[in-house]
């Protein structure tokens, strides 16, 4: 799990790869998903993709994505995880906790 700081994005870059291990294509962009906040981009760098996440608030979430391998004019789907996130809240102080109070 990846810890995003708070009004950070997440970039995460990944890569199609064939049975042997060789880069691969799929046809045309992967559609990517997250369970918490938005996708800002998903966008070819080189070989690989990479997908901006914006948490857009704290808490946990998910990426996932899925891509068309059939390089034909047929459809087959690679679903595939990116990996889970934890976005942080803000370090600076947002309430005050008292404790209980004591006679001297």
């Amino acid at each position: 799990m990846t810890d995003v700081p708070f009004g950070k994005k997440l970039r995460i870059p990944f890569v199609f790869k064939d049975a042997s291990g060789a880069v691969a294509k799929v046809d045309g962009a992967p559609s990517i998903a997250t369970t918490f906040g938005s996708v800002v981009e998903t966008v070819q760098a080189g070989d690989g993709w990479s997908a901006l996440i914006d948490p857009a608030g704290v808490g946990a979430g998910s990426v996932t994505g899925s891509a068309d391998v059939d390089l034909g004019a047929g459809v087959k789907p690679l679903a595939f995880a990116l990996g889970d996130f934890t976005a942080l809240a803000s370090p600076e102080a947002a309430a005050v906790e008292v404790g209980a109070a004591t006679i001297e």
